[in-house]
């Protein structure tokens, strides 16, 4: 049986990396230590089961997520691709309008990897009607806030 830990460190600027530890059953002779450095469109939880395989062999594991991605991307220091991205989404709607407000400029625009965009929006399009779901959603909460009505997000 595997056993998990999960820990941050903080690096310059205050962003804490979020990391995966995989240890090997107690009391197994260990052969290595392996560190997974996840794909632009990852995050270190998709790699649980390779690193359970990983620990019956007797190795440790450690996986974290990279800046913008998995944990590491909900951190506050930097931004989060699913707000920020459509804030940048958003505002290349306005500025540039539509036939130009591609992902690469989404992904320019909001300082992010192109693979963690295409995580969150796989195309164009998903981005786009995502981008207008957030404008309508911030808008309904301001209206409700003036309101004092309670407003509750209903998700599809």
């Amino acid at each position: 049986m595997m056993l998990a830990k999960e820990f941050t460190f903080e690096v310059e600027g205050g962003l804490k990396i979020f990391v995966r530890k995989l240890l090997p059953e107690a009391g197994r002779h260990f052969k290595g230590i392996v560190l997974i450095a996840h794909g632009g469109a990852e995050h270190s939880a998709r790699y649980v089961r390779f690193g359970k395989v990983l620990n019956e062999n007797g190795f440790v594991v450690y996986a974290h997520d990279q800046r913008g991605h998995g944990q590491t991307a909900a951190n506050p220091a930097i931004i989060h691709i699913n707000e920020g991205g459509l804030n940048a989404a958003v505002e290349s709607l306005i500025k540039d309008g539509f036939a130009k407000t591609t992902t690469q400029a989404v992904v320019k625009r909001a300082g992010a990897t192109r693979g963690t965009l295409l995580h969150h929006f796989p195309n164009r399009e998903d981005m786009l009607v995502a981008a207008v779901e957030f404008v309508l959603d911030q808008n309904v909460q301001t209206g409700c806030r003036e309101k004092g009505v309670n407003y509750v997000k209903s998700y599809r």
